[in-house]
């Protein structure tokens, strides 16, 4: 856990790049395989701040095996079914030092009420690194689609656990609402867990259907966490 005493704020340069190759299998599930990059440099702090020893330029390159399964009626704002995916990385930093990560996110759409009109969202989002990787490929807490109380990366750590409940309401004209809630936490191991290391957060949103045809909503969101810390989100598209 990191104390707002402990803050660094700064900025730098990123580029990651990831392709992956899927192939369908049976229904609504598919096999792949994919390819990634991630380069981070010109780590620069803001006046005031220092620097910590992981912010630093580092390239790394990977290959990654996939499983995905997607029931969903839209990629944009889906209303009804599921989606899973389960991806294990092998990376390489070009520093010479080979790390691994395994991420597994599902979430669960369901349209309730006698019009479908109310829409209940369930995420679960897990990820594990071994070895020593990038200051990105850390599990990451906070940001627009996770545990949106935070800012993106406030919380970081070997291994992320969220767990996010949203409900939307039905339409008036073209705008809708949207009440959103969870809990995050991260750890270096499962002998570190603890209760009072999970992360809750809550919040309030607002959308304007933007696209009658596909769904694309506009959405706003403020989210709140714990000690005062808050996020504020404009974008196309869901959350999750």
């Amino acid at each position: 856990r990191t104390s707002m005493l402990d803050e660094v704020r700064y900025q730098n340069f990123r580029v990651a790049l990831e392709a992956y190759f899927n192939r369908h299998v049976v229904d609504n599930s598919y096999v792949g395989v994919g390819l990634r990059f991630n380069h981070q440099s010109h780590f620069e702090p803001i006046k005031g701040y220092q620097l910590t020893e992981n912010l630093t330029t580092t390239n790394s390159i990977g290959g990654t095996i996939q499983f995905m399964s997607d029931s969903r009626n839209s990629m944009v704002t889906p209303t009804q079914g599921h989606y899973l995916q389960a991806i294990q990385e092998f990376n390489f930093n070009l520093t010479n030092n080979f790390y691994s990560r395994t991420v597994v996110d599902y979430r669960k759409y369901m349209a309730l009420g006698a019009l479908d009109k109310h829409i209940l969202y369930l995420r679960g989002y897990h990820v594990s690194t071994w070895g020593t990787p990038p200051f990105y490929d850390y599990g990451l807490l906070g940001g627009d689609q996770n545990t949106r109380g935070y800012f993106f990366g406030r919380y970081r750590d070997q291994h992320l656990t969220v767990l996010q409940l949203e409900y939307r309401t039905p339409y008036v004209w073209r705008i809708g609402m949207a009440f959103f809630g969870g809990t995050g936490i991260v750890y270096p191991g499962l002998k570190d867990l603890s209760i009072n290391s999970f992360k809750p957060n809550a919040g309030v949103g607002f959308r304007f259907l933007f696209n009658r045809m596909d769904g694309t909503n506009l959405r706003l969101d403020y989210g709140i966490g714990e000690n005062g810390q808050r996020g504020i989100y404009i974008s196309f598209g869901e959350s999750f």
